[in-house]
């Protein structure tokens, strides 16, 4: 499988208006979380990419897509199911760092998606864990 990129971006990203207004979006549409779902953790399945030793020694990642997360880990793992899994465990310390709730939106409301703009940086916490094919690696979103 694939490896989680490190946090290294070499060049400029190719469509960065683009970029800005859907960050700007999100960060718009995440003014209308409920305060109560702020504290729960929320989840991003990946399947068939490890996370290397480069991700921690460089302090994480940035992911340059749109990033769907949910609060629901049963919908990570199903997102996720594959020989090499990794679920990305969110937390989250403010509100500053929450993205925009789309279940009120979405075609799949069960599914409790949370949308972060492109060029969120996943900061490693140093913790993961693993069991069977499924590396559990808490990170902290910084928008």
């Amino acid at each position: 499988g694939k490896m989680v990129q490190p946090a290294k971006i070499a060049e400029p990203h190719s469509m960065p208006v683009t970029i800005f207004c859907i960050r700007e979006g999100i960060r718009q549409l995440r003014a209308v979380v409920a305060r109560k779902r702020a504290a729960r953790p929320l989840w991003r399945g990946v399947k068939n990419v490890t996370v290397g030793s480069d991700f921690f020694r460089d302090g994480g990642g940035v992911e340059v897509a749109p990033m769907s997360t949910s609060y629901s880990l049963e919908t990570a793992v199903q997102y996720s199911m594959s020989p090499c899994s990794v679920i990305f465990k969110l937390v989250r310390s403010s509100f500053m760092e929450q993205g925009a709730d789309l279940d009120w939106l979405s075609a799949f409301p069960m599914e409790e998606e949370c949308l972060f703009p492109p060029l969120t940086f996943l900061s490693a916490t140093g913790r993961r864990q693993t069991i069977g094919s499924f590396t559990i690696v808490e990170v902290a979103p910084r928008l």
